[in-house]
């Protein structure tokens, strides 16, 4: 076996992980922008931003199997972003849902990397809501 032919599955490897990272942080960077989104909506994110570069990183391999794994690796990708999201505003609405019904509006800097959006609760709606 030559050497890039031993180097073809090491690239590989290294442009499905950089897929997988950019899928992520995309999918949840939309997901974040504000409270409830639906996972059709971080579905759609990531297969439009993500699923291009994606398939370029199985180039070579049957087109069956390429879009298959872009598939795969576009549904988990929003999905994590999805689950990652909703304990996050799961978490913050049950610290403040005990709130007297007169306190104020409180806000929270959602987690990293996505800390230039906010998460908000109204205690005396009891609703959730969030921006950029």
């Amino acid at each position: 076996m030559t050497k890039s032919k031993r180097r073809l599955p090491a690239i590989r490897f290294l442009a499905v992980v950089a897929v997988v990272g950019w899928a992520l942080y995309v999918s949840s960077l939309l997901r974040t922008w504000h409270a409830g989104a639906a996972l059709h909506e971080t579905l759609f994110a990531a297969l439009v931003f993500a699923g291009p570069l994606a398939l370029v990183a199985f180039v070579g391999l049957p087109w069956r199997r390429q879009l298959s794994a872009v598939l795969i690796l576009v549904t988990a990708s929003a999905a994590v972003a999805e689950g990652l999201a909703a304990i996050e505003e799961m978490s913050f609405v049950r610290r403040h849902e005990l709130l007297p019904a007169d306190s104020p509006v409180v806000f929270q800097a959602r987690w990293w990397p996505h800390a230039s959006s906010y998460l908000s609760y109204d205690p005396s709606s009891n609703r959730l809501g969030g921006g950029d």
